[in-house]
């Protein structure tokens, strides 16, 4: 009941003011929202949220004097504050790769010297960061395997392997005899038979080795550098206008399409999340707020009603379940928190 009565008496506030609006008013309010409305003295005071896009419309249409409460009331100040801001921030982006060298020039000509980046809106060209450049060896796998070698004997008066070596080291690598061949080499006569007198050996023999492979290596480095990204925001404008003390009378018409219109208008413009700000006896109320169409929430803009760092975001229950599990950032004095919207109230500390 509470909201409906705020909503009801901004409504009747707003049907008043659509009296002494002209076609060209109307026209306009689709370009900008009246957030505020206060009088001072013989001072009305308007704040309106109005879109970057819309902004020469918007000044276009600022009526030099209008009529507020019977009574002529002249334009006397302008003023200009918000709008789209700029954000930056510093990312880093590791990469990886097995290079068959170790030798560091080698290795860094195969790196590019800048990457562009682009993500969650940031944009940017990151540089490599010749420190962060690592080198770790990763050792080669060991394979056993089978060598051999062959060994010649002459003039041999028998073919037994008793003067044969059974073994042979060479270069570390124990050889064992596998294969002797036996050959005649020559003959000679014998109770009238040729019988041998002599024999060759080919003597074959046959060691286990081990072949290790090549080292490679892991090489691991960073590009790094500035990116930036535009948040959209309104252009908040405080528009002054001074009353005659002279009475005018001037009729008001506002037809029942008119009061619809306006109602649909605020209804538009509701804000579902109440913004607080800490104070030293607890959490003090500072406005209205909603999420922008990329899912962030710019603090900076009220920061003169702010006196703390540490804020209270109380959700509408409906809005609550719009936005929960999801991951919006909440941006303070140049710095942007990435947080999930997971309870409600949440606390956010700068």
């Amino acid at each position: 009941m509470k909201v409906l009565r705020k909503t009801l008496r901004r409504l009747l506030m707003i049907i008043g003011y659509v009296v002494i609006l002209n076609i060209v008013s109307v026209m306009w309010v689709h370009a900008s929202s009246e957030t505020s409305f206060k009088q001072v003295d013989n001072k009305y005071i308007y704040t309106y949220e109005v879109q970057e896009k819309e902004e020469a419309s918007f000044l276009s249409s600022l009526e030099k004097e209008k009529t507020i409460d019977n009574k002529k009331a002249t334009l006397i100040d302008t003023q200009k504050t918000g709008g789209s801001t700029s954000l930056s921030t510093i990312r880093t982006v590791d990469k990886s790769f097995i290079s068959d060298t170790n030798n560091t020039a080698d290795i860094i000509s195969k790196i590019e010297s800048s990457v562009d980046y682009s993500e969650n809106g940031y944009k940017g060209t990151l540089n490599f960061d010749t420190s962060s450049l690592t080198i770790d060896e990763i050792k080669g796998d060991s394979h056993e395997y089978k060598v051999s070698i062959t060994r010649r004997y002459n003039d041999y008066s028998r073919n037994d392997l008793d003067t044969i070596p059974k073994t042979i080291t060479q270069n570390g690598i124990v050889y064992y005899l596998v294969n002797p061949t036996w050959n005649i080499t020559s003959t000679e006569i014998i109770d009238n038979q040729e019988v041998p007198a002599t024999y060759s050996a080919i003597m074959n023999y046959e060691g286990i080795t081990t072949r290790t492979d090549p080292s490679t290596y892991e090489v691991h480095y960073s590009y790094t550098g500035n990116v930036e990204k535009l948040d959209e925001a309104p252009i908040i404008y405080t528009v002054t206008y001074e009353k005659e003390n002279k009475f005018n009378i001037i009729p008001a018409v506002l037809t029942s399409g008119g009061i619809f219109f306006c109602a649909i208008i605020i209804l538009l413009q509701r804000k579902h999340i109440t913004l607080y700000n800490k104070q030293d006896n607890g959490f003090k109320k500072v406005r209205k707020i909603n999420i922008t169409k990329n899912n962030s929430i710019n603090l900076d803009k009220y920061k003169h009603l702010y006196t703390s760092k540490e804020f209270k975001l109380e959700f509408d229950n409906k809005y609550f379940n719009k936005y929960r599990n999801t991951h919006i950032d909440i941006i303070y004095d140049n710095t942007t928190k990435n947080t999930e919207i997971t309870r409600n109230p949440i606390i956010v500390r700068f």
